[in-house]
């Protein structure tokens, strides 16, 4: 009896503190999400869609903090993989209208990494330490 007391007691803490975390990446989420409905001028469907799209990526982002420190390129590579996906959800979820906003948004960060790199080179840097420093660009 005491153990299943026990094991209620931490069950109901478990999910607790599992609805917090919930809580706390629904509000990143909208806060990522507000902007873009704003830029794009989102349908409140599209927006819903947007907010899921916004809650995985950062969902994503969070599980793969663990390799930060301790597998820098396993980290690099699901980062870079993270950033397409989104990329790609994204831009099934707009319209012709909205893609062109997008797509224009795109080459400009696409510019923006391509400066970066060629400034790199430049100073001599390349390899592992060039793409990261490609793929954090955002």
């Amino acid at each position: 009896m005491k153990n299943i007391s026990l094991l209620i007691i931490f069950l109901s803490i478990s999910i607790f503190s599992f609805s917090q975390n919930d809580n706390a990446l629904r509000e990143d989420a909208k806060k990522l999400t507000t902007p873009l409905v704003v830029k794009y001028g989102l349908t409140h469907a599209q927006e819903v869609k947007m907010l899921k799209i916004q809650e995985r990526k950062l969902k994503n982002t969070s599980e793969i903090q663990v390799y930060k420190n301790t597998d820098q390129l396993m980290y690099y590579k699901k980062k870079k993989s993270i950033q397409e996906g989104t990329d790609f959800s994204i831009t099934k979820l707009l319209d012709k209208k909205q893609v062109e906003i997008y797509k224009k948004e795109r080459a400009e960060l696409r510019l923006k990494r391509a400066n970066t790199e060629k400034m790199l080179r430049e100073k001599g840097v390349s390899g592992f330490d060039l793409d990261k420093a490609l793929i954090d660009i955002e």
